[in-house]
Order: C-alpha cells, then sequence, then structure tokens
C-alpha cells in the first residue's frame, strides 16, 4: 500500500509510531505502577499477596479480553471500538487513582484491563488490514519489538514519576496514556 493512504494525517511513520505506542500500552499499564507496589501495600495496610491481585488479575482479565476486542473490531470497525476500550481504560485508570481501598484498585485494574486489552488487539489487526508483505512482517516486527522494550523501561519511568508525585499520581498518568 502507498505511504500516502496509509494514514494521511500522521503520514507511514507517524502511523507505525502509533501502532507501537498502541501495542506498548499493556506492557505500559502493567510495569509503569510497579515500583508504586510496596507503598500501595503500605497505604492500605494489606498484605503484598492482595496488592499483587492488581497484577496477576489484571493479565488474567486482558487475556480474556483479547478474545473479545478482536472480533467486535471486526464487526463494528476499529476506530470506535480502539475509542470504547481506551475510554474505559481513561476511566478505570482515573478510578485507580481515587480509589479507597486496596479491593476497589483491583477491581478497577481490572476494568483497565479489559480496556487496555483493545489497544494490542486493534493494533495487530490494522496493521494486518493495512500491510501486506514484507511491509508488514517489517512492521509487525518494529511494532512487536516496542513490546518488548517497554517492560524494561516503563519501571525505571515509574520510579522517577514516584520522585514527583504520589502513586495515585501514577494511574493518572496512565489516564493520560489512555488519552494520547
Amino acid at each position: 500500500m502507498a505511504d500516502s493512504k496509509v494514514q494521511p494525517r500522521m503520514g507511514n511513520t507517524g502511523f507505525i509510531i502509533f501502532l507501537a505506542l498502541l501495542s506498548a500500552f499493556v506492557p505500559l499499564s502493567t510495569d509503569l505502577y510497579l515500583p508504586a507496589l510496596p507503598e500501595m501495600t503500605k497505604f492500605f495496610a494489606v498484605p503484598e499477596i492482595v496488592m499483587n491481585l492488581t497484577l496477576i488479575l489484571f493479565f488474567v482479565f486482558y487475556s480474556i479480553a483479547t478474545l473479545f476486542w478482536g472480533p467486535l473490531s471486526d464487526r463494528y470497525g476499529r476506530r470506535p471500538i480502539l475509542l470504547v476500550g481506551l475510554t474505559l481504560y481513561m476511566l478505570a485508570s482515573i478510578l485507580c487513582g481515587i480509589a479507597t481501598n486496596a479491593y476497589e484498585i483491583i477491581f478497577f485494574r481490572i476494568l483497565q484491563a479489559i480496556g487496555g486489552g483493545v489497544a494490542t488487539t486493534v493494533a495487530t489487526a490494522v496493521i494486518k488490514d493495512v500491510f501486506v508483505g514484507r511491509k508488514q512482517e517489517t512492521t509487525l516486527a518494529i511494532v512487536q519489538s516496542m513490546v518488548v522494550i517497554s517492560p524494561a523501561v516503563a519501571p525505571v519511568i515509574g520510579s522517577l514519576l514516584l520522585t514527583f508525585i504520589s502513586w495515585r499520581g501514577i494511574f493518572f498518568a496512565q489516564a493520560l496514556l489512555g488519552l494520547s
């Protein structure tokens, strides 16, 4: 497909960067707040296993969500489903940031996982929709490299953010991530 037909506003490179960021969404969502887990455990005065459920259940529900976002985006279109999922993700992130107990955070992280599952699913589907042959392979390689790099970078970013904001701010930062 010609570069001008890929995405007229972003161009080919911008479009690939957008897809890479979408694919990195879930690793950023999980690893950005990891440095805050000990602080959150102390804040809510709960055992570590309770706060670890925010991570474990995130992965479980993210995995389940990817199974239904794909067919929904096939039926109703990539953009509307992406917007629904990212809106759910942003709202859940804000709710995590204002949660009053650990169990609320667990529930809101589940909602965050369900919403965040749309990003990876739609990004992969769009790559398969738009690109063919060698260009599709190259684009998938670039995008998937972000998925590999994100878990290494996100905790560092999370730690840096924690020097300026509280653990609640990490979730508000995640909401901003969903906005982009």
